[in-house]
């Protein structure tokens, strides 16, 4: 008997907000600094301090007041958009109805950490910027990309296979958005253009005497599509997004001048550049 009324007790602490939303036919609308938005009902408030919002879905948010900008009440709004089936008449939300606690954050500062796998290429990035609302995530990118040797190398650029191999630092531009702004998972589209810099002293393929060949860098870019997930509080995401990423790489060669007996009397630089060519996956994971 004690166990009922303690379940009983339960499912009304759970289903109090939804009950009172219902009758008051309104809710209170919780607004960040960041542009996140929080509703339900407030449960407990310290001035100046901090407050806890309920939300229908029977999540609680702690937030502290020096992140709101602004705390309203409103009437019930119906998210369309953000539920499978429509809500009844009188307010309470029907069995199989979205969570809809989930707010995306729309502005603020964003980090993002990706590892690359790619045909002939693998390597890790770090990218920080700032959350555009609606326009997306701009950001800097930096990191290691290792090119690998293969017959693809040759097949793309005309190049002995190891010639281009080995070490570069890219240093970017990069744009992502999200196809929807407020779902947890959401496809997503990312694009890139930056240069990368080859990495002498660090990599015995650049010098190798067979090649002769000295790779010093040039511009890169790259576009993908995936999908995103996020945590449920927006804490941090993990995406997943299928690449096709560019390397123009200038290189410099030294030729042998002989003279008429076939001795071989100097050299001289030449420069060239090859285009290199990476599709994979990269596996990325941030806040």
């Amino acid at each position: 008997m004690k166990n009922l009324k303690r379940i009983l007790i339960g499912i009304a602490l759970i289903l109090s907000p939804v009950i009172l939303m219902a009758q008051t036919g309104m809710e209170d609308v919780v607004y960040l600094k960041n542009g996140s938005i929080y509703r339900g009902i407030i449960i407990e408030q310290v001035p100046n301090v901090s407050l806890k919002i309920e939300t229908a879905g029977g999540n609680v948010f702690a937030v502290q007041m020096s992140e709101v900008e602004k705390i309203a009440k409103e009437r019930l709004a119906v998210h369309s958009a953000e539920q499978h089936t429509p809500q009844c008449g009188h307010g309470m939300p029907t069995w199989g109805q979205r969570d809809t606690t989930f707010v995306a954050r729309r502005r603020g500062f964003f980090f993002q950490s990706q590892i690359l796998v790619e045909n002939t290429q693998g390597g890790v990035r770090l990218i920080g910027g700032y959350k555009l609302g609606r326009f997306g995530q701009l950001g800097i990118g930096v990191g290691f990309d290792r090119v690998f040797s293969s017959p693809a190398n040759e097949k793309l650029n005309g190049l002995n296979e190891k010639s281009l191999a080995g070490l570069y630092l890219p240093l970017y531009l990069y744009h992502s958005r999200d196809m929807f702004s407020n779902r947890r998972f959401t496809p997503t589209m990312a694009a890139e253009v930056g240069y990368a810099m080859a990495v002498e002293g660090m990599n015995g393929e650049f010098r190798q005497d067979d090649f002769g060949y000295r790779p010093k860098g040039g511009v890169m870019a790259g576009i993908g599509l995936g999908f995103k997930m996020y945590s449920k509080r927006h804490k941090g995401h993990a995406s997943i997004i299928f690449n096709l990423s560019y390397k123009q790489v200038n290189y410099e060669r030294d030729v042998n001048v002989f003279n008429s007996s076939g001795q071989v009397t100097g050299t001289f630089p030449v420069e060239g550049k090859a285009d290199l060519l990476f599709p994979g996956i990269r596996f990325g994971f941030g806040f």
